[in-house]
């Protein structure tokens, strides 16, 4: 007796939409290949995926050429659906067979399939942006989506993980998903202190690093010498 090999969660899902798509198979088999190239450059593991997740923080969308938009598009279309693949999962299917521009993204890219356009990547990057920080700052933070609000802590000793929760709109469903490298990481993560000219959010290696790279730190020192120097020319 033979036994076959279990399917993935992605695999699952494409045989469910492979049926609804019946109309735009190459269409669909088209954008298929582009959310699995996407899935596999945001990598398998958490710390992966919360690396690619400070990326998207730090991105200038508004410079970012439309080739390049469209395939961070993608990566963020499959985060919302997978998410990190290592953290809890969402219930997507209905988010998938229901993706209107009410509730779904805002370019239709197959017959039941959205991505997000330059606009819907900027809110985005704008709300992680805003729970990033006061999850810096205080260490906890209150993410709202439509049909609940999840509390996210930063997981240490025996405080428990984040819940699973249902959401209505494809956006909060990459909300959700950000909240559990948010609260895995959450405690290395941080804004470079130097905000005159980087201010970006990293990944730190030690708890009292202050600067993104070396380059920001002997910027910082250079500019507290010339402040010094200033005074006691004074």
């Amino acid at each position: 007796m033979t036994h076959s090999t279990p399917k993935s969660p992605e695999q699952i899902l494409v045989d469910a939409v492979t049926r609804q798509e019946s109309g735009q198979s190459d269409l669909f088999i088209r954008h298929q290949k582009e959310l699995e190239k996407a899935g596999k450059s945001l990598g398998k593991t958490l710390v992966q995926a919360t690396r690619w997740l400070v990326e998207f923080l730090n991105a200038d969308l508004e410079a970012l050429s439309p080739s390049k938009i469209q395939g961070l598009a993608y990566k963020v279309a499959y985060f919302s659906i997978f998410g990190s693949r290592t953290g809890q999962a969402i219930s997507s299917y209905r988010l998938l067979f229901e993706n209107r521009s009410s509730d779904g993204w805002s370019i239709l890219a197959s017959k039941r399939y959205s991505i997000p356009n330059r606009h819907d990547l900027l809110a985005l990057q704008k709300q992680i942006q805003t729970l990033t920080d006061e999850l810096i700052e205080n260490k906890t933070t209150s993410l709202h989506l439509s049909s609940a609000v999840l509390h996210i802590n930063i997981i240490k000793f025996n405080l428990p993980a984040v819940r699973t929760i249902f959401c209505d709109r494809i956006a909060d469903s990459f909300l959700y998903h950000a909240t559990w490298p948010l609260s895995v990481y959450g405690a290395r993560l941080k804004r470079c202190n130097d905000k005159t000219i980087c201010g970006k959010f990293y990944l730190s290696k030690r708890v009292a690093q202050l600067f993104c790279s070396d380059r920001c730190r002997g910027r910082v020192a250079k500019r507290r010498q010339r402040k010094r120097s200033t005074k006691k020319g004074t």
